[in-house]
C-alpha cells in the first residue's frame, strides 16, 4: 500500500523536488520521509520513478489562520516501475523516465 505525500515540483534526470505543504501529512509520515528512502512517484497511469531522498528542506510562512509550513523533499532518481499486462511491475534500472510537474509522490507503507 502506498500513501501519497505531495506532488512533484520540478523534475530533471538527476534530480526530483516533491513539495508537501501539510505539517501533518509530513508528521504522520516523518518515519519514512528519512535520507536514502525511497519515493514512488507517479509516471502517467501505470509507471511510477523509483528515487532516493537526498535531502529535505523547509519553509513557514504567516497567514490569518497562523503558520503554514511547507516542505520540499530533493530525490535522486534511480529507477522506474514499469507496469506489464499481466498486473504486475517490473523494476527496471535507471531509464529516462521523468514525471511532470503536479504528478503525486508516495511513501510504501
Amino acid at each position: 500500500m502506498s500513501i501519497e505525500i505531495g506532488q512533484v515540483l520540478f523534475s530533471s534526470p538527476n534530480n526530483i523536488t516533491v513539495y508537501i505543504d501539510d505539517l501533518t501529512i509530513f508528521e504522520s509520515n516523518k518515519n519514512s520521509l528519512q535520507v536514502g528512502n525511497l519515493l514512488k512517484i507517479e509516471d502517467g497511469n501505470h509507471n511510477f520513478v523509483i528515487c532516493s531522498i537526498e535531502n529535505i528542506g523547509w519553509t513557514i510562512t504567516n497567514n490569518e489562520e497562523g503558520e503554514l509550513w511547507k516542505f520540499s523533499i530533493s530525490c535522486m532518481p534511480i529507477g522506474f516501475l514499469e507496469y506489464d499486462d499481466e498486473d504486475r511491475y517490473k523494476f527496471i534500472r535507471g531509464g529516462k523516465v521523468l514525471p511532470v510537474p503536479t504528478e503525486r509522490g508516495r511513501i510504501q507503507t
